[in-house]
This record gives C-alpha cells, sequence and structure tokens, in this order.
C-alpha cells in the first residue's frame, strides 16, 4: 500500500466514509470532523503509523493540503523520533505574571466534550494521543483519579476553553498547555481560573482571564 492510500484510510476512518470517496477536495477540518478530540485522534494516528508529527495541523482544511504536508510541503513536519519542544516560553507566561493579551478587560471561553470520544488504550504514559495532547504530569495526575478517562476529557476541554479565550494559544501544543492542580484539586493554567464539571457523559471547562489594570 502506498504512502497517499494509507492516509486515505486513516482519514476515511474519521470522516466515516470510504477511502474511495477521499479527494485531494476533501474537508477535514472540524467542519466535516465533528468534535475537536476526533481532529487530535486522526493525527495521532496519522503520527503513530507515518512516524510523523505534523505541526499546526489546525490549519489544514483539505486532504490535499494534508497530503501535501506530508510529502514535503513548505510548512515543515518533523520526524515523530525526534522529541525536542519549540520554545514558547515568552508565551507560556507562568503563574501569577503579566496575561499575554491585555487587549480585553475579561477573556472567556468554554468547551463541552464527549467522555466516550477519548480513546481507551492499554497504556495512558504510551499511547500517541495521550502523548501529544497531555504533558506527563497531567497523565499521572488523570491516572491517580477514580475515572481517568473524564479527567482527561475535563483537561482537553479546558485546554480547547483557553484556546477559544485566547487564540494566540492556538500555536502551543496540548501538551504544552499544562494545567495544574491546587492543594484542593483546583485546575489552573498561567493567568486563568478554570472551572470543569462532569456528568456521566460529558464535561465541560469555562477558562476566564481578567485584565484589570488598578
Amino acid at each position: 500500500m502506498d504512502k497517499t492510500q494509507k492516509i486515505k484510510e486513516i482519514v476515511a476512518t474519521f470522516l466515516k466514509t470510504t477511502s474511495e470517496r477521499v479527494a485531494e477536495d476533501t474537508i477535514i477540518d472540524n467542519t466535516t470532523i465533528v468534535g475537536s478530540i476526533w481532529i487530535h485522534r486522526m493525527y495521532a494516528v496519522l503520527a503513530r503509523d507515518l512516524n510523523v508529527d505534523i505541526q499546526d495541523y489546525q490549519r489544514i482544511k483539505t486532504f490535499g493540503e494534508l497530503v501535501h504536508r506530508l510529502n514535503g510541503g513548505p510548512e515543515a513536519i518533523k520526524q515523530e523520533s525526534c522529541k525536542e519542544e519549540l520554545d514558547f516560553s515568552g508565551l507560556l507566561s507562568s503563574q501569577g505574571s503579566d496575561p499575554v493579551n491585555t487587549s480585553q478587560p475579561i477573556q472567556a471561553g468554554i468547551d463541552m466534550e464527549d467522555i466516550d470520544h477519548l480513546p481507551t488504550v492499554k497504556d495512558f504514559r504510551k499511547d500517541p494521543f495521550y502523548v501529544r495532547n497531555f504533558s506527563a504530569k497531567e497523565i499521572e495526575y488523570c491516572l491517580a483519579q477514580p475515572n481517568p478517562l473524564q479527567s482527561f476529557a475535563g483537561l482537553f476541554a479546558a485546554k480547547e476553553a483557553i484556546i477559544k479565550a485566547d487564540n494566540v494559544y492556538k500555536k502551543v501544543p496540548f501538551h504544552q498547555l499544562e494545567i495544574v492542580h491546587d492543594q484542593n484539586g483546583k485546575p489552573s493554567f498561567a493567568d486563568f481560573s478554570i472551572s470543569i464539571s462532569h456528568s456521566r457523559h460529558q464535561v465541560v471547562a469555562l477558562a476566564i482571564r481578567l485584565n484589570l489594570t488598578i
């Protein structure tokens, strides 16, 4: 099986169609793959099966653009074995530091995810989806909770809420958007206050940052 056909079969699975119906102009963004988790899962499978790490894949709209990137298009991809971290130190401000974007007095984002959209795997510490979307500390935190999938879904929704509040964080890989918890279990990220709620099947997260000057 050639590389393009392999890519087609993976994409077709997430589009819930057949590979024969996937063409260059087939849309493969969140307008056709409903739910951010599914898009992240698709690129995790591509990373696992093709041994590549596609950067900034949120900008890819069509199957043709994806193939172009994988075949050495202008926006580089890295081999999955190459684990160096991109430097987002100027963006990922530490707890209590000045906000990155102060153009709005209040920045808020909200996100809801279905828990059963998350993959059930044997080893969360090694699975491509979890390694690409959660830090090692986040994985350990979730595995220590009564319902790990529920906790993973909550953190994923919180990261989406942060991005919706401030799109500048869209540039940062999810595993570097590390959500931390205080001694009472309250989650936070940089200057954001975060709230996460669960039902049996869904999670919702709210991220708020107050940019107030005195």
